[in-house]
């Protein structure tokens, strides 16, 4: 169908050069099959091109092939034509499929009232892979290399963090002062102009103190590690290994990476390989950015005089929004490919197995544990461990 050819990733030159017109009728028992081009009968008849065979268990199987030749040479004018195939079996039962076609490179328009055209002609393994290589980048740059090297080289982590607990502690100030204004006002204007300083601020204590968070969470190495080795276990180890081809025995185990799969010695990038990545690459961008927060004490970000409780992102709902999230897009998936590729995807399921593991010892220590309630370990920047 013309309509939804892609130029960029099918050989559509070859039909400029076809000899015959190729149909697959599927039929207990097919009396004739006949053709049409732009309305117009076909000047020579299709005729059956296939094979019969016989399977293991004395079934007839026949291939349901009908050719008819032609010269494409007369349709290569740049218009659109319409070719018709009309089937009918011995019972008189008949089926016709119409189908538009043209020779040129140019795609038709999909005039379906929507996007689906546009959608259809998109490059989706390019889409994938580069939405996959900037998510990874932006992750490792943002939320585990610039806050390790930015914490390495303070010269008085202790000092910086009291200054950065002093600000958060005044645009949380600034914050609630602004949301009680916004509560006792009724003026529309100055609703308007309350709410937008209110989302500026908020937007600010928010970024500023997921900043500090990261940069407090690249002083922990009992987490930081971890989470340095995962971010680049994706980039540099497969995602798992397994037995990809079982019917190939030995020969079928492979390893598939984020950007290909490497089995048999021979290396295959896949789409699937991409989208497969961008289920950890999400799930591992969650966790980095949940992870500095639940571990931070909320004294960096809330000042005592404020505080009314544990604060928003430590409650029921989130910590159990993050378990959820993760059991969806890192546990079952390791079950699914467990039950597909066998017992080795978990031993060597680095980016998949091995990372539910360790999100679920992580959030059961910051968010599930008994006493995750009433301690808060914190690691006080010059190396020193303390609970408080």
């Amino acid at each position: 169908d013309a309509r939804y050819l892609l130029p960029q990733h099918e050989p559509l030159a070859i039909m400029r050069h076809s000899t015959h017109i190729r149909a697959l009728v599927w039929a207990d028992s097919t009396a004739n099959v006949e053709m049409k081009i732009d309305g117009v009968v076909h000047p020579h008849p299709a005729v059956y091109r296939g094979k019969q065979t016989t399977d293991a268990r004395g079934d007839s199987v026949k291939t349901p092939l009908w050719v008819a030749p032609w010269d494409s040479a007369q349709y290569d004018d740049g218009q659109v034509h319409e070719l018709e195939v009309t089937a009918v079996d011995e019972g008189g039962r008949s089926t016709t499929v119409r189908v538009p076609f043209h020779f040129s490179l140019d795609p038709v328009p999909l005039d379906n009232g929507s996007r689906g055209g546009w959608i259809m002609r998109q490059s989706f393994p390019d889409i994938f892979r580069v939405s996959g290589l900037i998510s990874y980048l932006l992750m490792a740059v943002f939320l585990v290399i610039t806050p390790r090297m930015y914490f390495v080289a303070l010269a008085e982590p202790r000092a910086w963090m009291a200054a950065r607990t002093l600000a958060h502690h005044k645009d949380e100030a600034r914050v609630r002062h602004l949301w009680a204004l916004l509560r006792g006002n009724t003026n529309p204007l100055a609703l308007a102009k309350l709410g937008l300083a209110l989302l500026g601020e908020q937007t600010k204590f928010l970024v500023s103190t997921q900043f500090t968070a990261q940069v407090y969470f690249a002083s922990l190495p009992a987490f930081f590690y971890p989470a340095y080795f995962f971010t680049m276990a994706l980039a540099a180890l497969p995602l798992f290994t397994g037995l990809l081809i079982p019917s190939a025995g030995p020969l079928g185990v492979g390893s598939v990476y984020a950007y290909g799969v490497f089995i048999a010695g021979e290396w295959a990038p896949l789409l699937d390989s991409w989208t497969y990545a961008l289920a950890s690459i999400s799930a591992l961008m969650v966790l980095l950015v949940y992870l500095p927060v639940a571990a931070a004490p909320p004294a960096l970000f809330y000042s005592p005089y404020g505080a009314t409780g544990r604060p928003w992102y430590r409650g029921v709902a989130v910590r159990l929004a993050v378990a959820v999230y993760c059991i969806m897009y890192l546990g079952l998936p390791t079950l699914m490919t467990v039950y597909t590729y066998g017992f080795p995807s978990i031993v060597l399921g680095y980016s998949r197995a091995w990372l539910f593991a360790a999100a679920a010892v992580a959030l059961y220590v910051l968010d599930w544990r008994p006493s995750a309630a009433q301690h808060v370990y914190v690691q006080v920047p010059s190396g020193v461990r303390q609970e408080e």
